[in-house]
């Protein structure tokens, strides 16, 4: 009898060691996170907090298929945001080897630093419990945000929630793109609509990889809209690629037959096709 208990007590015990703590146990918003020096794949050193306005800390497992989707929504998401202050760090458990790392960093074009979490004290201190798993941390250290990976709609809604951390969203927009179905039918076009004008004003200001943003948050919130799909377009046609672009404008014109712009911008792709 005192074996078998021993021999449960024993089970229970591997069990609990590998039971992860409860979904959303991670270190409070707000707080400073120790800023480790950790070492890099490659040699040499990185922490983790640099100068920036933001970091952001992707926390990966070589080899599993969401940490691969999630490195490409990373990868095509830090592409996007090149331009601003921002800075981008891999972190992933000391106990993968370093060709597994450099195959899944190579597939989803990974360029930036990737750090070696010696016994995962860096994502055990931060209270994380799944993978993957975004950690946005400010300038001053303190954590701003914890973004687990979802299947749907995760490239943009890691986009809002860096740019909200940016500033450069508000709160109710990046509700509209992480938590769309929250909103009303009208709330979405509304918000749609403002980015469709904010494409447009961009556009016109030559900052074309911005307005482009701003086009796909429009299209994201409004698929029916047909000026979305249309500036879309513009800003596709503006950046050189017409096969897209056109793409785009047919959608609008789907929506809308009178779409002149639509119809302008699928004109003059044409005629550059010749």
């Amino acid at each position: 009898m005192r074996s078998m208990s021993k021999l449960l007590l024993s089970a229970f015990m591997v069990v609990a060691w590998h039971v992860p703590a409860v979904a959303g146990s991670h270190t409070p918003i707000g707080q400073v996170i120790e800023n480790a020096e950790i070492p890099k794949v490659g040699g040499g050193t990185v922490k983790i907090v640099g100068n920036t306005a933001v970091n952001v800390l992707v926390f990966f497992r070589p080899g599993q298929d969401h940490s691969q989707s999630a490195l490409r929504d990373v990868s095509a998401v830090e592409k996007d945001l090149r331009s601003r202050s921002l800075r981008w760090v891999g972190v992933v458990s000391d106990r993968h080897n370093a060709d597994a790392i450099a195959a899944g960093t190579k597939d989803a074009d990974i360029h930036f630093a990737v750090g070696l979490d010696a016994d995962d004290k860096v994502y055990s201190s931060l209270g994380l419990t799944l993978m993957p798993e975004i950690a946005l941390v400010g300038k001053d250290g303190k954590l701003t945000r914890v973004l687990p990976f979802s299947k749907v709609n995760f490239r943009e809604a890691l986009r809002a929630e860096v740019r909200f951390a940016l500033k450069e969203i508000t709160e109710a927009e990046l509700q509209a793109t992480v938590n769309p179905e929250a909103l009303p039918a009208k709330a979405e076009n509304s918000v749609a609509k403002r980015h469709v004008k904010m494409a447009e004003m961009i556009l016109n200001a030559g900052n074309v990889a911005k307005a482009l943003e701003s086009a796909k948050v429009a299209v994201q919130l409004a698929p029916d809209l047909a000026a979305a799909h249309t500036v879309l377009g513009l800003c596709l046609a503006a950046g050189g690629d017409c096969k897209a672009a056109t793409d785009a404008f047919d959608a609008a014109l789907k929506l809308d037959k009178g779409d002149a712009k639509a119809l302008e911008g699928k004109k003059a792709c044409a005629a550059k096709a010749k």
